[in-house]
């Protein structure tokens, strides 16, 4: 996780910047990127869990732990980040075009998933 989240980080311009994050769910990731100071990270994730992945902590009564664990990793930048609980599609009818910076794709692996994150 760290190795992407740097390699993520490596590639923002300098200056203040704004990000998403699609899928955050134990928070690993986003406070990772939240170690830079200049930066603002929406957390999205519906936090609802994907039931054939229940053995791996992907299922649907894990969830409200993960997502109290992602808030609490984060609790250091809470003044810039953003926790937004919703599909991820639906989240990104909630901003207009070019609002983020860079966008972080880690929620729903599916080819049909990931294709409906990118044109959302």
């Amino acid at each position: 996780m760290m190795n992407r989240a740097q390699e993520v980080l490596s590639r923002l311009r300098s200056g203040s910047v704004t990000g998403a994050e699609i899928g955050v769910w134990r928070g690993w990731m986003s406070k990772v990127l939240l170690s830079r100071p200049d930066l603002s990270l929406y957390m999205i994730d519906n936090w609802e869990g994907v039931p054939e992945l229940e053995h791996l902590g992907y299922g649907a009564s894990e969830q409200p732990e993960n997502k109290a664990l992602a808030i609490k990793k984060t609790d250091f930048a809470k003044d810039r980040r953003h926790v937004v609980q919703s599909p991820s599609v639906e989240a990104a009818n909630g901003f207009q075009d070019g609002f983020f910076d860079f966008v972080f794709i880690d929620a729903d692996h599916s080819y049909k998933g990931v294709s409906a994150d990118i044109k959302a």
